[in-house]
């Protein structure tokens, strides 16, 4: 029997620290400039234009390179770009959220001060 192999629609953000950026924008209130982009998210400026240009072909972001002085190049979401966006920083918390219970679990159970027993804290 042959499986298939299934290909999600996320698969190009995958490269280029796509996810990163689309995160970054979102944090920022969906808008900023390369350079800020290029601080934060630490890839090279080659980089974050071609990722901006895969963001834009996908329909998430959209950008806008001013000719005058001050030089900027700046890069927004749209309104799809805003709601993937949205959805992976619910998850990045959730997963954190996660990493952190399953420390907590991996921790040894600490004595119980009346019985001297080691038994789990409970959480509230």
């Amino acid at each position: 029997m042959q499986t298939e192999k299934t290909v999600l629609p996320l698969a190009p953000l995958e490269k280029q620290g796509a996810l990163q950026i689309l995160v970054y924008l979102y944090q920022k209130n969906g808008k900023a400039n390369i350079s800020e982009i290029k601080r934060n998210v630490k890839s090279s400026t080659e980089t974050i234009l071609s990722t901006v240009e895969l963001l834009k072909a996908l329909g998430l972001a959209e950008d806008v390179e001013k000719a005058t002085f001050p030089f900027a190049h700046l890069v927004w979401l749209t309104e799809k770009g805003r709601k993937v966006a949205e959805i992976l920083q619910e998850a990045s918390h959730f997963l954190q959220g996660e990493q952190h219970l399953k420390r907590n679990q991996d921790d040894p159970p600490a004595p119980s001060p009346q019985t001297g027993q080691r038994t789990r804290p409970t959480r509230t």
